[in-house]
């Protein structure tokens, strides 16, 4: 790669993560604005017209598929692809270990803001399943979208394969939403939850982007450094 080349490529690099910054700091936004909706008592009324409205469209058939789904986002279902993702050869270095690196910082600021946070989960008589701790924001929805959504990233990143990362990218871009559904079907999250871990999730996203392609740019550059000097 010659100076040139190295140039054009570093000013797209930097348009790319001024957007990312931008999208970054509107999703943060968005988190502020619903949690502060949440903590003054704001978005009660909606909550439970939501809540009530989720309980009416339950069938047997939801009952007993919408729990299995949601476990698609839970820490054991994500600690253990990661492993996978580690364990395989092909996958470790570039994909399985800025996951799970990524992930785990996520999964500290999850559990940091449910704390600050402490909101009481709905009422317990209509949940489907069983879940503990507080209600704000979501986890589920917060470590499932950044599970995905990071995950697409390293994909499209590192697989060669169109037809492979593309049919990934579909079916992963869809899981974070229906998960935040099943949250609200089995009835052990408010819609801010879910909204809320969300768009917390999404920020991570971009944070981490950013941040891995920062370290692969610099890395880059160190390299077209050496090979001028050579």
């Amino acid at each position: 790669m010659d100076r040139q080349e190295g140039t054009e490529i570093t000013k797209s690099m930097n348009a790319s993560f001024r957007k990312r910054w931008i999208l970054a700091g509107i999703l943060l936004a968005g988190f502020i604005i619903d949690a502060c909706w949440v903590m003054t008592g704001g978005s009660a009324a909606f909550d439970d017209k939501v809540r009530l409205f989720m309980y009416s469209i339950r069938t047997p058939l939801g009952n007993a598929v919408f729990p299995v789904i949601t476990q698609m986002a839970s820490s054991r279902w994500i600690i253990g692809w990661i492993a996978v993702l580690l364990i395989i050869p092909k996958t470790r270095k570039r994909i399985g270990l800025p996951q799970g690196i990524s992930q785990l910082a996520t999964f500290i600021l999850y559990k940091v803001l449910k704390a600050a946070f402490a909101r009481p989960r709905p009422d317990s008589s209509m949940w489907l399943l069983t879940e503990h701790g507080f209600s704000f924001p979501s986890g589920h929805s917060m470590n499932g979208c950044f599970f995905y959504f990071f995950l697409i990233f390293l994909i499209r990143k590192n697989v060669a394969n169109h037809r492979i990362k593309n049919t990934l990218t579909v079916i992963f871009s869809c899981m974070p939403f229906i998960v935040a559904f099943t949250r609200l079907y089995i009835g052990v999250h408010y819609v801010t939850d879910v909204c809320g871990g969300l768009m917390m999730g999404g920020c991570c996203v971009m944070i981490c982007t950013i941040l891995l392609d920062r370290l692969l740019q610099s890395r880059r550059n160190q390299s077209c450094s050496e090979g001028v000097r050579e």
